[in-house]
């Protein structure tokens, strides 16, 4: 008898312990997540106040995209240990879980969506926010490491996403043929992918900047 409320108590004791891991996962996702789904909302409710406007927000947005975001993603990967950053396991992963996701999406609007409209939905349907959104949460997750490992899978999943769009969007349009050389001008002049390749020979020849460029550089994506 005392064996049995021994183990109901040890028993009681791990499902105790369970639902506070749980917890304490959701408080960190949520310590995560929330100041970036913060800051969409925040920016909606200036909008809807009429503080700032579409113009505001265009401009924001291609500072952010040519300058700002570079800019972050240069200096955490001059500072990343590259034979850390590089994982090349997980680029594979998510190279070949993104032409998974385009797979399905492309049967899914085969049998589901108008054929005038398929190119569009596999386009959009496939696609994540992994520039803005998929960098912020993987810093707030993991510092400057998550930074700069999700920089350089930035690099990857760029280029497929912009090829598998090509290539879907060409195919549902009649006459209309894969431009690869003005999708390869295009990734080449993707500012993202510019501070990528900018920063790698700083990182694998250990090449240090003036302290006064890197605090510059750091105060300008704030």
């Amino acid at each position: 008898m005392l064996n049995l409320l021994l183990e109901a108590s040890f028993e009681i004791q791990a499902d105790r312990d369970t639902v506070v891991n749980l917890i304490e996962l959701f408080s960190r996702t949520l310590d995560t997540t929330l100041p970036v789904f913060a800051m969409v909302f925040v920016g909606l409710g200036l909008k809807r106040l009429k503080w700032i406007d579409s113009a505001f927000v265009s401009t924001a947005s291609a500072l952010v995209f040519k300058a700002t975001l570079p800019t972050l993603i240069f200096l955490s990967l001059i500072k990343a240990d590259l034979s850390v950053a590089l994982d090349v396991s997980l680029m594979v992963f998510f190279a070949v879980a993104t032409l998974c996701q385009f797979l399905l999406s492309w049967a899914w609007a085969h049998y589901r969506i108008a054929r005038q409209d398929r190119g569009i939905y596999v386009q959009g349907a496939f696609r994540g926010n992994c520039g803005v959104v998929g960098l912020a949460l993987a810093a707030g997750m993991y510092g400057n490491y998550g930074l700069s490992a999700g920089s350089l899978l930035l690099g990857v999943v760029i280029v497929m996403y912009n090829a598998f769009s090509v290539v879907v969007l060409a195919f549902y349009q009649p006459g209309q043929s894969t431009d690869w050389r003005s999708l390869l001008k295009y990734v080449a002049k993707n500012p993202l992918i510019i501070s990528v390749f900018a920063a790698l020979p700083f990182t694998a020849l250990s090449i240090s900047l003036p302290s006064w460029v890197v605090t510059s550089g750091t105060i300008l994506p704030r």
